[in-house]
């Protein structure tokens, strides 16, 4: 039954024919039958029938559990449930079911009883089984030993060789094999590597056409080593091209670079360090040192041993120079530059980076220039000395001239024919003067010491005062003066008074000179901007006369310049005038223009910015500028003692007649030693101080006075008379103290005003 599906086919047939429909004919039957013991009997049957059902279907379950196959006490439960509760049923009702049920049992008795048996061999049959297992495995282990294990040892020991560079060829297995196969495929490996090593090493050499056709490009190393090698060259050919432009370059520039690492004790020198200090080209130190050292001047090497210290410890670049001795014995000028790398964490300097230049024709060409700078000095100041000293000497007899013609011209016993002739010596002298003064002002701006006032500035009085200047000739000429000053021009500007006369002067007295009979002159002043500090004011001067050329405008400022060839024998002058006004004005950070045509006029427009005036800039006037606008009280009748120290005889009695004229008490004396023992041992309310005189010059005897201790001897007023003008003379006058100045040729008139103005202020 368990194993025979026939058998359970044919029970499940058995079942239903015999017990189901015998069930269902009964239940059938009992539905008929109204007999009471008839049915009791009928269902009797049924719950009979209905039991062998139930306990065959146990049976069945128990025997076809797995658990029938080996468990012996399944099968008996299953044999105790069919002789109890199933085969006297079957029995007494002779069933076929019964009777195969009944074989089954006796055919399961049966496999249990060969069970041990069965068990016996098979425990026979494992116990073989493991005996081979193991067989096998130590035949196995064996042979992987001999035939795997140590073969891939040694491939592994290849391997390590080859990654370390040894390429030794393997022993050929001679079995087939896969270890065979990976052995002569690593073979195959290391002579291909070796190949590759072998023109590395060429590359490494510089060699890179060594067994370079030992490569493939198919092979991806040596494509890759074929690329580098390529590479390489290119680099390599490049650097040696860039090498050479560095040195073409250093030599060229006479420049070489040099490096000392203190960590390795290595240095290294350019070709063109070697050629600097002419030594053989080594890169070893001991030589290097042997053979530049005795080349460094002697008097040099400690102060670069100095730099070098003091660099290490205290700095990270330096410089010097030193001097070289050449192998001819010649000296050579270098000059060092470089710096210091130090350790981040420890800051110690581990390596010197410099830089060496021959820098000798620099520094003869520098010898040379002090040279001519010393010379260019000494030029200066002989120029200065002699424009000083040709100022006092042409000044000196000029001042002579100039004042007796003044002397005369107010004598009232002239004829008209000698205040003719007086007139035309005064005129003489007063254009030599002006010629003088223009050369003199060229050499001080071209020199650099002209230098600008900056006082109170009545831009109105001084238009003024320059007209009236003229007036005699601007009314022998009939012309027409007109100015225009805008209203919103300021009444005081800060600048320098005498310069910007100087600049009027020049425009006013060219536009008179060129201006023909009753033509118009026209002078216009307007402020064209301001900020806080400053006015910026637009000056015009125009006029009708005969105008300048096209071709000589751009031309006009420059010296010695004039329009045509006969304007100085027509017009005379010397062509300086608007040369000196347009540096002055340039100097005053302003600019200059003209325009004209020719015979309709000239316009010259100036702009200058000005500083605005303040109430206490007005402190600051010096005493020649108080002078000229305080009304002087005449203080000639006190018949003040003056001491005049003068050497030049004609200068004294000069200035002895202008004074007497003035009813002044003069003593003459003829230095400034003698003006000074004079002072200290006599009374003199005033002192006219020559500058340039023997024994004592004018300067060392003012100091001396007012080193005196007498209050009031030391506080003498003292007038510098001097015939040179330069701007260090009248600052060096104001810093001994001196009181004011007065230039030869001088004004009778100025002169007294300037002596009245000190007097009245001691008073």
């Amino acid at each position: 039954y368990l194993s025979n599906q026939n058998d359970k086919d044919l029970a499940s047939q058995i079942i239903k024919n015999e017990f189901k429909e015998k069930s269902k004919n009964l239940e059938n039957l009992l539905t008929e039958i109204t007999d009471k013991t008839s049915r009791t009997d009928i269902q009797t049957i049924l719950l009979k029938n209905k039991k062998i059902i139930e306990n065959f279907s146990k049976l069945g379950n128990i025997l076809n559990s797995i658990d029938a196959f080996f468990d012996e006490k399944t099968v008996d439960k299953a044999v105790n449930l069919y002789e109890n509760n199933i085969n006297n049923d079957f029995n007494q009702n002779d069933s076929k079911y019964g009777q195969l049920l009944k074989l089954k049992l006796e055919r399961q008795k049966a496999i249990f009883i060969e069970k041990d048996d069965l068990i016996h061999y098979l425990t026979i049959i494992v116990f073989i089984a493991v005996i081979s297992i193991l067989l096998i495995s130590l035949a196995s282990i064996f042979y992987t030993k001999k035939n795997i294990s140590k073969p891939l040892i040694h491939l592994k020991e290849i391997i390590d060789g080859v990654s370390l560079g040894e390429m030794v060829a393997i022993d050929f297995n001679q079995h087939t094999d896969e270890i065979a196969d990976m052995q002569n495929a690593l073979n195959g490996m290391i002579y291909s590597l070796k190949e590759k090593v072998v023109f590395a090493n060429a590359i490494g050499q510089a060699d890179y056409s060594k067994n370079i056709h030992l490569l493939s490009d198919k092979d991806q190393l040596g494509k890759s080593l074929i690329e580098m090698s390529t590479n390489l060259q290119s680099s390599e050919q490049k650097i040696k091209t860039a090498n050479k432009y560095l040195n073409s370059a250093q030599s060229i520039a006479k420049l070489g670079n040099w490096t000392y690492n203190f960590e390795r004790n290595e240095v290294f020198w350019s070709k063109e360090m070697f050629n600097i200090f002419e030594i053989e080209e080594t890169q070893n130190i001991q030589e290097l040192v042997k053979a530049y050292k005795p080349k460094i001047h002697p008097e040099d090497k400690q102060t670069i041993k100095d730099v070098y210290l003091d660099t290490i410890k205290n700095k990270n670049e330096f410089l010097y120079e030193h001097r070289l001795i050449c192998n001819d014995g010649s000296t050579k000028y270098i000059q060092g530059l470089g710096e210091c790398i130090r350790d981040k964490s420890t800051n110690r300097v581990i390596e010197l980076n410099g830089v060496i230049q021959d820098i000798t024709e620099s520094k003869i060409i520098e010898n040379e220039l002090k040279a001519a700078k010393v010379i260019a000095e000494n030029l200066a100041k002989a120029k200065d000395e002699f424009m000083s000293s040709m100022s006092h000497e042409i000044r000196t007899p000029l001042n002579g001239i100039l004042g007796f013609t003044n002397i005369l011209l107010g004598s009232k016993n002239l004829t008209k024919e000698q205040i003719k002739q007086i007139e035309a010596i005064k005129t003489s002298g007063d254009i030599l003067l002006v010629i003088i003064n223009d050369i003199l002002d060229i050499a001080k701006i071209e020199s650099g010491k002209m230098n600008l006032e900056s006082n109170p500035l009545n831009l109105k009085d001084l238009t003024q005062l320059i007209i009236d200047t003229f007036a005699v000739k601007i009314n022998e000429k009939e012309l027409n003066i007109e100015i225009n000053i805008a209203s919103s021009t300021p009444t005081f500007v800060l600048g320098d008074s005498v310069r910007m006369s100087q600049v009027f002067f020049n425009f006013i007295s060219n536009a008179i000179k060129f201006t023909s009979s009753k033509g118009t002159i026209k002078i216009k002043i307007q402020p064209i901007s301001e900020d806080e500090q400053t006015t910026t004011l637009q000056i015009s001067v125009s006029d009708t006369g005969i105008g300048i050329p096209s071709e000589k405008l751009n031309s006009v400022f420059e010296p010695f310049v004039q329009t045509s060839d006969d304007t100085a024998r027509k017009f005379g002058g010397t062509g300086l005038g608007l040369t000196i006004v347009k540096k002055i004005i340039e100097l005053m950070s302003g600019e200059v223009s003209v325009e004209s045509e020719v015979n309709l006029g000239t316009t010259f427009t100036v702009i200058i910015p000005f500083k605005k005036y303040k109430q206490e800039d007005s402190q600051n006037l010096y005493s020649d500028d108080v002078s000229k606008t305080v009304v002087h009280e005449d203080v000639s009748a006190k018949n003040y003692k003056i001491l005049l120290a003068e050497d030049n005889l004609i200068n004294q009695l000069l200035a002895q007649t202008v004074l007497a004229q003035f009813n002044y008490d003069v003593t003459t004396v003829e230095n400034g030693l003698l003006a000074f023992e004079a002072v200290k041992n006599e009374h003199f309310d005033l002192v006219l101080m020559d500058l340039m005189m023997p024994e004592m010059d004018g300067y060392d005897a003012a100091i001396k006075i007012r080193n005196l201790e007498d209050p009031q001897k030391k506080t003498i007023p003292i007038i510098a008379l001097t015939a040179d003008v330069t701007n260090s003379v009248i600052t060096k006058c104001k810093e001994i103290g001196m009181n004011d100045y007065m230039s030869k040729p001088f004004d009778s008139n100025e002169l007294s005003k300037k002596i009245n103005s000190l007097l009245i202020n001691i008073e």
